[in-house]
């Protein structure tokens, strides 16, 4: 799902308005009015700003001193919508855009395009930052919804009960955890039997998982308050474990795992376009705190989306970060 932007720009529309709205373009579809801003328009342009998500003013000169253009700021903070303006370098705004909108300045299309990840960035915090307002429960489901979010639950067992049907549906399965004790701790299954079923019911299922290396597990040992050495000897049979899973299922590669060097963040599962997603703790295992259920949106700024590339894929194949299972050892 993408955001709708209103581009506001002085009369006749110039070449470079159009050229920075296309740079927009993916996470934003914009809205330029290409008709003279006279008579009756006024109130067209009103309901245009009204189904958009945000108003961006988009200044090469004077742009922003235009009356039309301080009538479209007014109308867009009337109706709550949050205001950011791109403006070429040496560019003076008065009115009413200063107080009301956060800033990017460009010199050149050129340095424009090298920005506008950047811009997107600041535009998206800027929507984030109004769905907490204005609309109480109503723009909180809508901003919900937008980052994929599907349900929040107080622990992962909760989650998993409400998951389960992705688990069973999907054939790539991408797992990021310290050990499998979690799926015995947090959810009440026993790893061997979850993963050995999945693999025996589709000769397509294919499942990766994104383990904390040996060298780092003693960092969540300290967190958590367990004994020296237990999460390692975890870790230990957990690969074990793996191994004899691979074996018994003839899976070969479709049972993959890797160890990353840095303790998770988050515990995830996802498969197909749904993700479980759970925050660890500092000072209490990750099982106890609560967990999100999310969807892919189809946006590259849902939280699926953004957990799947950065907290997996590119992890997983991080060329220092991320090793094979044959060029670890876990010491007792």
């Amino acid at each position: 799902m993408r955001f709708r932007a209103f581009i506001s720009c002085r009369f006749p529309v110039h070449d470079d308005v159009r050229a920075i709205a296309n740079m927009l373009e993916g996470e934003f579809e914009a809205y330029i009015s290409e008709e003279p801003k006279i008579g009756v328009l006024a109130y067209a342009l009103k309901d245009k700003i009204a189904e958009s998500d945000c108003l961006v003013v988009i200044a090469l000169d004077s742009d922003g001193d235009s009356a039309f253009v301080q009538g479209e700021i007014a109308m867009a903070h009337t109706l709550g919508k949050p205001v950011v303006a791109i403006c070429r370098e040496g560019v003076e705004i008065g009115g009413i855009l200063p107080q009301l909108c956060t800033w990017a300045t460009f010199k050149d299309l050129r340095d424009c395009s090298v920005q506008i990840p950047r811009l997107k960035e600041e535009i998206i915090g800027k929507l984030s930052s109004a769905f907490l307002i204005p609309g109480g429960p109503q723009a909180l489901l809508a901003s919900a919804s937008k980052l994929g979010i599907l349900g929040v639950y107080p622990s992962r067992a909760a989650a998993f009960l409400e998951f389960f049907r992705f688990w069973e549906q999907g054939h790539e399965i991408s797992i990021v955890a310290s050990t499998l004790e979690g799926f015995r701790k947090g959810l009440g299954i026993d790893p061997r039997e979850l993963l050995g079923k999945k693999l025996q019911a589709s000769a397509d299922t294919k499942i990766r998982l994104l383990l904390t290396h040996p060298e780092f597990i003693s960092y969540r040992e300290k967190q958590e308050g367990a004994e020296n050495g237990v999460i390692k000897s975890e870790l230990k049979r957990c690969r074990q474990e793996l191994v004899k899973i691979r074996k018994s299922h003839r899976a070969r590669e479709r049972l993959t795992w890797r160890f990353f060097k840095g303790a998770p963040t988050c515990f995830m599962i996802a498969t197909g376009d749904f993700m479980l997603l759970n925050p660890y703790l500092y000072m209490q295992p990750g099982i106890f705190n609560f967990s999100l259920l999310l969807r892919n949106t189809g946006s590259d700024i849902d939280i699926y989306r953004r957990y799947k590339k950065y907290h997996f894929e590119d992890a997983w194949a991080h060329p220092t970060l991320s090793a094979e299972d044959r060029l670890v050892k876990i010491s007792k």
